[in-house]
């Protein structure tokens, strides 16, 4: 079967490597996992009985990226109507060909089988231990001349990590490393905000725009839980949302019950108009009176929200108080919500050219945490001002009203 890629060089270098490990280390969309699901695809087509496991460690995390962007992939390529899809055990099969979606928390379907290839996505999640797992399984019978491969696919976000200090110097291994340059297809607005890092934040200019390693510090929200679900029954249920065009609309639901707030991340993508916005906020959420915080800077989308049924306000904008607000509660994030995860663990604030710290986040990787702190500070701030606080307000002196008063 002939299949036409729009592939980078990336895809070429995974395709050519020889050993039995190849790294690949890139800055943000730098086409790294893309290409290796690409491979991954050529072979599902072309080879005869070959095996290949995809993994991350979690599952809703891989359901949301890599499985959804193979996915697609057959079915732009034209060919997910030649191949059996069993969308209960997250596989696909073709003339005797595997590729299977299985996670590292459902670690027993991972070593139920023997593998020719296997892909480790968002590699820096995963701990030594589950590598060397992963490894052990890459047994499969050799197919069509090919050796089998692990590859892994990272941003270099952690240089104290297992990877930076064991694998990368390790022996039998190739290292391919790419940057936003290496892909073609990207947009000009992304690429002026990968850019742009250069005067924003040093760590993240050399993590997502160079893809060279540095580890964040000054981290904002340090700690916080991942779980499955948001609390049953929850006091009260927010919404936060970011608008954006050629940077994604984001939106995230926020349930709150005993001090603790829980984000579910509903929406996160490009190119959206206001009412193309809400008709998916309606498909995923429905009716709702539940109150909608956004963007305060674009009053019309927001009156849109409102014509449309739902109860929308512009938010409270303060970036210090609010950030205050949100550190008051403890913090669940959702194992699904792929994008805020990687957001709140990279949520930074920002340093001076001294290395002074100062009282703003980093502007990149801000979407759903900019939401998250509409919803929380503009419906919850009030509540933790205290006496003290309201002695530094200053209260406009009002006119006196005289009032008759008839008994």
């Amino acid at each position: 079967m002939e299949l036409n890629l729009k592939a980078t060089r990336i895809y070429k270098a995974n395709a050519e490597a020889k050993t039995p490990v190849v790294l690949n280390i890139g800055g943000a969309r730098s086409s790294k996992s893309y290409s290796i699901l690409q491979l991954f695809l050529t072979r599902f087509l072309s080879c005869t009985r070959r095996k290949m496991l995809v993994s991350r460690k979690t599952g809703p995390a891989l359901k949301a990226t890599a499985y959804r962007v193979f996915t697609d992939m057959l079915v732009e390529s034209g060919v997910y109507g030649l191949c059996e899809h069993n969308k209960t055990d997250r596989t696909f099969t073709y003339r005797g060909n595997l590729v299977a979606f299985i996670s590292l928390d459902d670690p027993l379907k991972a070593r139920s089988s023997e593998w020719n290839d296997i892909m480790m996505e968002e590699a820096n999640e995963f701990t030594w231990e589950d590598y060397l797992t992963l490894k052990t399984r890459m047994s499969g019978p050799k197919t069509d001349g090919l050796e089998n491969t692990l590859y892994l696919a990272l941003n270099p976000s952690d240089e104290n990590g297992w990877i930076h200090q064991r694998l990368e110097v390790a022996n039998n291994v190739t290292v391919i490393r790419s940057t936003y340059k290496d892909n073609p297809f990207l947009d000009a607005p992304y690429i002026e905000l990968l850019e742009g890092l250069k005067d924003e934040d040093d760590t993240h200019y050399k993590v997502f725009t160079l893809g060279q390693w540095a580890t964040p510090t000054e981290i904002i929200y340090s700690t916080f839980l991942l779980v499955d679900e948001p609390p049953e029954q929850p006091e009260e249920v927010l919404y936060g949302v970011d608008f954006g065009f050629n940077n994604p609309s984001a939106i995230v639901k926020v349930s709150i019950k005993d001090m603790v707030a829980t984000l579910d991340e509903l929406l996160y993508e490009s190119k959206l108009t206001n009412q193309e916005l809400i008709a998916k906020f309606r498909e995923t959420v429905g009716e709702t009176m539940d109150p909608i915080y956004c963007d305060a800077a674009e009053p019309g989308r927001i009156e849109e929200w409102n014509d449309a049924g739902y109860n929308a306000f512009p938010a409270d904008k303060d970036v210090a108080l609010g950030i205050d607000t949100v550190k008051r509660y403890k913090i669940q994030v959702t194992k699904r919500s792929v994008n805020a995860i990687k957001e709140i663990r990279n949520y930074k604030w920002k340093k001076d050219r001294s290395g002074n710290v100062l009282d703003e986040p980093v502007k990149y990787l801000d979407h759903l945490m900019d939401g998250m702190r509409y919803a929380l500070h503009t419906h919850t701030g009030a509540r933790f001002i205290t006496e003290e606080d309201m002695r530094g307000i200053e209260v406009e002196e009002l006119d006196s009203i005289k009032v008759s008063v008839n008994y």
